[in-house]
This record gives C-alpha cells, sequence and structure tokens, in this order.
C-alpha cells in the first residue's frame, strides 16, 4: 500500500489557517454557533499580543500628524513581535508580522536598519514587507492578495502570523473616500476578513484630522470599528502615545517616547544616512498649555523683552538662574506693542499677569518677572 505524501509546506500553512480561523458561522443550514452559560466557565485572556496594550485578532488603529512618530511605534511594536523581545516592559505573543508598506517602504527599511544598528537581533527574523500599494477599498482587488502573502509568510517562516500592519489608511483604500462611512464600511470589511482568516491582528496606520481634538482623520465608523486607538502625539518636551479606546479595558494611558537619531550610512557624497530608533521614556511628556488669543501675544512679548533687556539673575540670591526683567517694564512693553490699552491697562494687567501664572508659564518674585518656558517650547 502506498504511503499518503506528505503534505507540501504551502498545504500545511493552508491547514493551520483553517483550524486557527474563527468560527463565526457553522455549514449552511446548521444555523449560528451557540454558547451555553455552562461553556462560559474560563476567562479569556485579554490583550496577549502586547500585554496590557493590544489583543490577538484585534483591529487596531494607530494615528497621529505627520512627524509625529506614529510609523516609528508600530514598526517598533511589530519588530518586538517579531524577535520576541518585551515591549516598554510588556511582553508579547511572538509570531510572524507582515508589513505592507503602501507608503514609504524605502523609509521602512531604513528604519529597521537603524534597530539592528542598536539593538541585538536573530540571523533571521520574521518580519516581512510588502513594498507596493494595495487595494482594501472600492473594488477591493487586494484583500485575497494580503491573505496570501500571509500564508507565504507562514509557510516560509514556519511561523503564525501574528499581526498585519497596512501603512497607510490613505493608500490602501483605493479609490474609496475616508469620509464616507460607506467607503469606510469596505475598508473594514477587508481588515475584518484578513484578521478573521489569518487569524492575526491587523494594526491601521493612520492621520490625524485637522481638527485640534478632531481624533483620526474621516468617517467615525473606523474609530466605532477598531479594538484598540492609539494616538501618537508630538508634544513640546517629547513623543506620546496615548491610549484614546480600549474596548475590553481602560483607556487614557499615556506611554512616553523618543526618537533617537541613527546613522545607518553614508551616500555618495559622503554625508550621512540617518533614520531613528524608539526609545521608551519613564516621563510622560507634558501638553502645552492652551493660551488665549492675548495671552499668547503676551508671552510673545515677554519673550522678545527678555532677548532684549533681559538680566541673568545674579549668584547667590533666592531667584532661580533665570534671565529676568522688571515686571513695571514687561507692564509697559505689553502696552507699548498693543497688548493692552492705556485707558484699561490695570484690568487687562492683572488677568494678563494672573493667566499667564495659572498656566504655568510665568513668574514672579518681587520686582522681578520671567517665562518658566524656553522659546523652543513655548505655546
Amino acid at each position: 500500500m502506498t504511503a499518503a505524501p506528505h503534505p507540501s509546506a504551502a498545504e500545511a500553512a493552508d491547514s493551520a489557517f483553517a483550524r486557527r480561523r474563527p468560527r463565526l458561522r457553522v455549514n449552511r443550514g446548521d444555523g449560528l454557533p451557540l454558547r451555553f452559560w455552562s461553556d462560559l466557565g474560563e476567562p479569556v485572556q485579554p490583550d496577549r499580543l502586547i500585554r496590557r496594550l493590544l489583543g490577538e485578532t484585534a483591529l487596531i488603529l494607530i494615528y497621529g500628524e505627520p512627524g509625529c512618530g506614529k510609523t516609528f511605534l508600530a514598526t517598533d511594536m511589530g519588530l518586538a513581535i517579531a524577535i520576541r523581545r518585551a515591549w516598554f516592559g510588556r511582553t508579547v505573543s511572538p509570531g510572524a508580522v507582515l508589513y505592507v508598506a503602501a507608503e514609504g517602504a524605502a523609509g521602512l527599511a531604513n528604519r529597521i536598519l537603524a534597530f539592528k544598528a542598536r539593538n541585538p537581533t536573530p540571523e533571521d527574523v520574521p518580519f516581512v514587507i510588502v513594498p507596493v500599494s494595495v487595494n482594501l477599498g472600492i473594488g477591493d482587488t487586494d484583500t485575497a492578495a494580503v491573505i496570501a502573502a500571509a500564508r507565504e509568510v507562514e509557510a516560509r517562516t514556519g511561523q503564525a502570523v501574528k499581526l498585519v500592519i497596512i501603512d497607510t489608511l490613505a493608500r490602501a483604500i483605493g479609490a474609496g473616500d475616508e469620509n464616507l462611512a460607506a467607503d469606510m464600511g469596505r475598508f473594514i470589511v477587508a481588515c475584518d476578513q484578513i484578521r478573521e482568516t489569518t487569524g492575526a491582528s491587523v494594526m491601521i496606520v493612520h492621520h490625524k484630522g485637522k481638527a485640534a481634538n478632531g481624533g483620526a482623520r474621516g468617517s467615525s465608523a473606523l474609530l466605532g470599528a477598531v479594538d484598540t486607538a492609539i494616538e501618537v502625539e508630538k508634544r513640546e518636551s517629547g513623543r506620546v502615545a496615548r491610549v484614546v479606546k480600549q474596548k475590553d479595558g481602560s483607556d487614557g494611558e499615556e506611554i512616553g517616547f523618543t526618537l533617537d537619531v541613527v546613522e545607518i550610512g553614508r551616500d555618495e557624497d559622503g554625508e550621512a544616512i540617518t533614520s531613528c530608533v524608539v526609545q521608551q521614556t519613564d516621563d510622560v511628556a507634558k501638553r502645552a498649555p492652551k493660551l488665549s488669543h492675548s495671552l499668547k501675544r503676551a508671552l510673545e512679548a515677554l519673550h522678545n523683552l527678555l532677548v532684549d533687556k533681559g538680566e541673568l539673575a545674579p549668584k547667590g540670591v533666592t531667584f532661580p538662574n533665570v534671565t529676568r526683567v522688571k515686571l513695571d517694564l514687561f507692564r509697559e512693553h505689553l502696552q507699548s506693542v498693543g497688548v493692552t490699552e492705556r485707558n484699561n491697562d490695570r484690568m487687562q494687567w492683572k488677568r494678563i499677569k494672573d493667566g499667564l501664572a495659572n498656566a504655568g508659564v510665568f513668574a514672579m518674585k518681587d520686582e522681578w518677572c520671567w517665562s518658566t518656558v524656553t522659546e523652543r517650547n513655548k505655546p
């Protein structure tokens, strides 16, 4: 009797996919799957992909303004999962990572080189890049291709794909309009199909809206659909990843980090080629205080006055080591530049002086005053 042939790597991967695929529905005619009260004896472990942050088989959103560091952070999370390294002191569920670099594949390659220059890494890491744009929106030509790519990664590495990163939503939604709920819904369906078929979590890298507190750009259907949403902010004194939604946990947590520049080579002219690596910080950067238009003008006037006529507090006195000016001089300067009016100076001066002090950007002692923020960090 002839022995049955051994399955190929691809067939083995297909079989693994079938076993891991969530059974949302049973065969036609059998009805919906049911879990009775007696089946609910053990708690489901949340947030196992990155402990206390990201869940397995979850839909994740990470967004922020250009230059905030969101792609660096997404890459760093993915690399931690791929090399079995704790992320910011949090254990991970290790596995392969598929990064769909629909935007900026060259920059992603440089980020990985910077990471390798700063971190000990194994010889072979199951972190795989798709360096082309995909269409997961109207017409959806590439959902099956992304699933096939994940299948190939599993076959080649022998490891389950734990995370698929889509960078960015704007380049992956195809001809769809991210402001329309229907078009965003099509994109979400595609991401869910990838997630449910592969058993991997899907992380969407996206841009922030123009409004100061507007959240992620486009239809609110996206935020409603994801399990975890993280906003990345570049603040005056550092960068912060803030959890704005956690479906089965508490939100509001803030994680501080910096981007350290790393030289990874030289170009043909001998100039340094650089990228950045993510470094955790113990302190979370504070937001710049929100000031009214008049208070911003007053603070700017103070900074200019300190440059022109400021005096460094002499050593041996009880003042901090700051550049200071006389309070009367600051008050007169506000009048001269039109921030306050002479016929209403008393009330305006009190409002400005108290407002700046309450915002933590202005200090006074005796007859002197100074700014508590530098020119670089002023609001």
